[in-house]
């Protein structure tokens, strides 16, 4: 990623947080689906912003349990598997970083 996107991205969030600060988090659940070779900054941004924003994250592995390792090489211990995931569970939002 440019830094110029990269610039852009974070004043983009800058300026959506405050709105999503305003909505009812409490029941609000996002499920994140990453696969080992993801880029690093893609994952973990947008995990840090949806807890920032107050909204419970369910992270998965496409692949197993196992932690997801990242391009970059960073091991991230996920909740779940996919395949353990409850297609019945309601989540408010699925995002697929990459």
């Amino acid at each position: 990623m440019s830094y110029l996107k990269f610039y852009l991205l974070v004043n983009l969030l800058n300026f959506i947080i405050p709105f999503l600060n305003a909505i009812n988090k409490d029941s609000q659940t996002a499920l994140v689906i990453a696969a080992d070779g993801v880029e690093d900054m893609e994952l973990v941004n947008t995990i840090d912003i949806l807890k920032h924003s107050g909204i419970k994250v369910v992270l998965v592995n496409v692949e197993s349990a196992n932690p997801i390792v990242t391009g970059g090489g960073l091991k991230i211990l996920p909740n779940e598997a996919l395949s353990n995931i409850n297609i019945e569970d309601l989540y408010d939002s699925v995002i697929i970083p990459g």
